[in-house]
């Protein structure tokens, strides 16, 4: 059974529900990230002790924690379920050798895969596209990463050699 009000592919609306399924996604991630991070003791420390009264506030302040960085980031904002660390195939080039490599790009000729062209790559996934690759990316990481969060991406490609 179809409900109507769904849209499908072909639908114009279907771009904004998609986009709404990935912000939503990747805000479940990112508060899973910051339950790993901070804690879940230290999130849910408000139980009463002994006495009966409320414990203190965690010491941990989340407005003090910083954001995911290189691996971390690229595993919560979902990178490596397209992109491989070990040079193996997925939908996505690996990042296994790529920073600082000649990448063969669609319609041909090639393109230096440099910090300019890593960070087009994030914030603007279809201007440049990979030989062989479809153009499947979200294109929305331009208005969910901070502009720290795509150096952090970078700097970890870059380290994987």
């Amino acid at each position: 059974m179809t409900d109507s009000n769904l849209p499908t592919s072909s639908d114009p609306r279907w771009d904004g529900f998609a986009l709404g399924a990935a912000v939503g996604a990747t805000t479940t991630l990112l508060l899973f990230a910051l339950v790993l991070v901070v804690g879940w003791d230290q999130l849910t420390d408000a139980a009463a002790d002994d006495s009966g009264a409320v414990a203190s506030a965690p010491s941990t302040s989340l407005a003090v924690i910083a954001p995911p960085q290189g691996a971390e980031l690229a595993q919560v904002a979902g990178c490596i379920a397209c992109h491989s660390v070990d040079g193996g195939e997925l939908i996505g080039p690996t990042w296994l050798g790529a920073a600082g490599s000649e990448r063969p790009i669609e319609g041909g000729g090639s393109v230096l895969a440099d910090r300019a062209y890593l960070r087009e790559s994030i914030v603007d996934p279809g201007a440049v596209i990979v030989a062989g690759f479809p153009d499947v990316m979200v294109k929305t990481f331009a208005d969910i990463l901070s502009d720290a969060e795509i150096d952090a991406l970078i700097d970890y490609i870059e380290s994987l050699g």
